[in-house]
């Protein structure tokens, strides 16, 4: 079953930043104003709240993360009948990089963690931390909500792929566990192999049962980064910083998920990917040479057809592969000249409409398997493809 998001989070409060709280040039006062509901959270006396603060921005390949410190009191102590709650923040890389209208979070971890998070408005990574908080809009005075009952929510595919993006590792334990790290350790002594043995085994191990192309594709994904997580685990259980209460000790874990993960999670994503067209009878060219040096991730029907200029452009087909967006979608438009319509595959969900509508005007088409639709608007789903309709498009 399903981890619930209530076992990542006991509360959380959020609102949107005026341009006196955003911007030093309008405040030296560096101040959240319209934060009285936070005492929901942070009580009624003064107090430093050690916070580990991330920016998020669909323009950077990393989320900023800042470790510091909120001040939180009521500048009206003294006063008999008055309070005025205020947060006191000090300048930090993320605090230079935010702007008024962005989306502010406050969370409480449920050990004890506190995260600032404050993500760009109109973003794709605005948009995904509403899906994982399931808000639908913010004002500019705050509002507090406790992770329970209905605010309560599945750990879905979706959340699961923010969280890990927040730095949160699904540590959701299965009853075969030990039996599957046991059988890793006697497959691969010397250490894990290449993407594609390692793909090879967790399509092996799958117990799906499907010829679905979506489902099987998160399939193989989810089992190749729960088999990634075993192993991660076996090699750094002896770690003394595991514990992600201790803020360096969480940043650090945060960097490194990241950076392990993505080293192997580009291939990974694209050997299942191939392994659809191989079962689908698709004939395909992987990261073969066009213009300019170029290696498309799968040029279609061949390289071979691709190369003959009397082979009707028309018939040609490209497809990209990635894990996550972002702005790295432009990457894609210059990689095969011939082909003038391109294509996205990715798993990201809640990419924002005004980089949906800027990949429609350079004529490139996202493709998402059909669970990830659902956190798209109605009409940006209009415009993207399941697998199994890209198969159709190919095939």
């Amino acid at each position: 079953m399903s981890s619930m998001l209530s076992s990542y989070f006991e509360a959380i409060a959020f609102k949107r930043l005026s341009p006196v709280e955003a911007t030093s040039r309008h405040s030296n006062q560096h101040e959240f104003n319209g934060i009285g509901n936070l005492k929901a959270i942070f009580g009624d006396q003064k107090k430093e709240i050690d916070v580990v603060q991330i920016y998020l921005d669909d323009k950077q390949e990393e989320p900023v993360l800042s470790k510091t410190t909120l001040t939180w009191y009521d500048a009206r102590e003294q006063h008999p009948t008055r309070t005025e709650y205020r947060l006191y923040y000090r300048s930090t890389p993320v605090t230079d990089s935010f702007n008024a209208g962005d989306l502010m979070i406050i969370a409480k971890s449920t050990n004890g963690l506190f995260l600032n998070l404050i993500a760009k408005q109109g973003s794709s990574s605005e948009n995904q931390l509403k899906l994982l908080f399931n808000i639908s809009e913010a004002a500019n005075t705050i509002e507090t909500r406790k992770i329970s009952g209905a605010q309560d929510s599945q750990v879905d595919s979706i959340r699961n792929f923010i969280l890990e993006k927040l730095g949160f590792s699904n540590e959701e334990s299965h009853r075969d566990d030990d039996g599957l790290l046991q059988e890793m350790l006697g497959k691969f002594p010397d250490g894990l192999p290449s993407t594609r043995v390692f793909s090879g085994f967790a399509r092996d191990i799958s117990a799906v049962q499907t010829d679905n192309p979506d489902e099987l594709i998160m399939e193989w994904w989810n089992v190749e980064t729960r088999l990634f997580k075993l192993y991660e685990r076996h090699l750094f259980e002896s770690r003394k910083d595991k514990d992600q209460s201790d803020i360096d000790a969480f940043i650090a874990l945060s960097l490194k998920l990241s950076n392990t993960r993505k080293a192997r999670a580009g291939s990974a994503l694209e050997n299942h990917v191939e392994e659809i067209f191989v079962r689908n009878n698709v004939s395909y060219s992987r990261t073969q040479i066009t213009e300019n040096n170029s290696k498309p991730d799968f040029i279609f029907p061949n390289i071979e057809s691709y190369r003959n200029l009397n082979f009707s452009a028309e018939n040609l087909h490209m497809l990209a592969v990635k894990t996550t967006c972002k702005d790295r979608w432009r990457q894609v438009l210059p990689e095969a000249d011939r082909i003038s319509h391109k294509h996205l595959l990715t798993l990201e969900p809640g990419i924002s409409k005004n980089q949906t509508d800027q990949m429609r005007s350079h004529n490139l088409t996202l493709v998402l398997p059909e669970q990830i639709h659902s956190s798209f608007t109605a009409d940006q789903s209009s415009e993207i493809l399941s697998i199994k309709q890209f198969l159709n498009l190919v095939g």
